[in-house]
């Protein structure tokens, strides 16, 4: 998922939309367990930040029910190309709108959406930033409303913490390519954000994954 100018890398995002898909396979099993732990849309208004290729929002609409409003941003135009053909076959147009916008600065109503995802964003980030970006979350949701993150994040056994320390040297370059953060724990920051985590899941396949599903008090 590409960042927005949070990550200060949306020309390395443009340049990557082509080839962006082939490491999919290492995120289904993440997405998928994000989306069944969101469950149906029906009836949502829906905000999918930071949305890349799309393949968070393909994940959600397997869960069934037709939202109400599914909203794609992100500040690729090459990305949102990629995410316009993924979903346009499976959501109505009018439900369905893919928009060029930035994460830290959303030009939504406050409290509109029920739902706000962001996949492989926040790990990306540096806690000043990821945090602007749950705050403007937090904003656009309404109350009650939830907010589903997935991040690159590995869980906090043995194994774990072994895998995180084989991704962080080979990740220790001078000028680390987009999407070679280091993985972290994105609960803390989630719940600083005034958030309510109400379910959480770690997924050990492919990118070693945390998903969080938490409530807008």
């Amino acid at each position: 998922m590409s960042p927005s100018r949070a990550g200060r890398r949306p020309r390395s995002f443009e340049r990557r939309a082509p080839l962006y898909d082939l490491q999919l396979p290492l995120e289904r099993r993440p997405l998928a367990a994000a989306a069944a732990l969101v469950g149906s849309l029906a009836g949502l208004r829906v905000l999918d930040l930071a949305s890349g290729t799309g393949a968070l929002a393909e994940a959600l609409l397997t869960t069934g029910g037709a939202p109400h409003e599914l909203v794609v941003v992100d500040r690729s135009p090459a990305m949102l190309r990629r995410a316009r053909g993924r979903l346009a076959e499976r959501v109505a147009t009018p439900p369905l709108r893919i928009e060029l916008g930035d994460a830290l600065g959303l030009g939504y109503r406050t409290e509109r959406f029920d739902l706000v995802t962001i996949g492989y964003l926040l790990h990306l980030l540096g806690p000043p930033d990821a945090a602007a970006v749950l705050d403007e979350a937090r904003r656009v949701l309404r109350p009650g409303g939830r907010l589903a993150t997935v991040v690159h994040s590995p869980p906090p056994t043995p194994a774990g913490r072994l895998y995180g320390r084989i991704w962080r040297a080979l990740t220790d370059v001078p000028a680390p390519a987009a999407g070679q953060r280091t993985p972290a724990d994105a609960r803390p920051i989630v719940e600083r954000a005034g958030f309510e985590v109400r379910a959480e899941r770690h997924v050990a396949a492919g990118y070693w994954s945390q998903v969080l599903v938490a409530r807008r008090p």
